[in-house]
């Protein structure tokens, strides 16, 4: 499990598509998993975890999790330019959002 915050972290699979995650000693502001639209595949030997969006087009996030306290987490959207420069990034938190892909990104996570 790459790219997975597991240091002293209770992770149970319950059933398909279903995951308890456990750290209670997890400093605020640490990720716990990371995906990437652009893989190194012949590096890597993993496909890209996130689709490819097209600049300045809407898109609906809804998340499927809960946690405790309520509130407490937030994705992160980082968007990249072609040489690896951050344009910029949203915070999503809550139970859905609407963001946009800005213009001249190259990647995300």
């Amino acid at each position: 499990m790459k790219n997975v915050f597991l240091y002293g972290s209770k992770v149970e699979f319950l059933k398909e598509h279903v995951v308890r995650f456990e750290n209670p000693l997890m400093a605020s502001g640490v990720s716990i998993v990371r995906w990437n639209s652009l893989v190194d595949y012949q590096g890597e030997r993993a496909e890209p975890g996130l689709p490819l969006l097209e600049e300045e087009k809407k898109y609906h996030l809804k998340p499927f999790y809960r946690e405790e306290p309520g509130g407490s987490i937030l994705l992160r959207v980082t968007y990249f330019n072609r040489f690896g420069d951050v344009i910029s990034f949203e915070m999503i938190g809550g139970d859905e959002d609407v963001f946009s892909c800005p213009k001249g990104t190259h990647r995300y996570t």
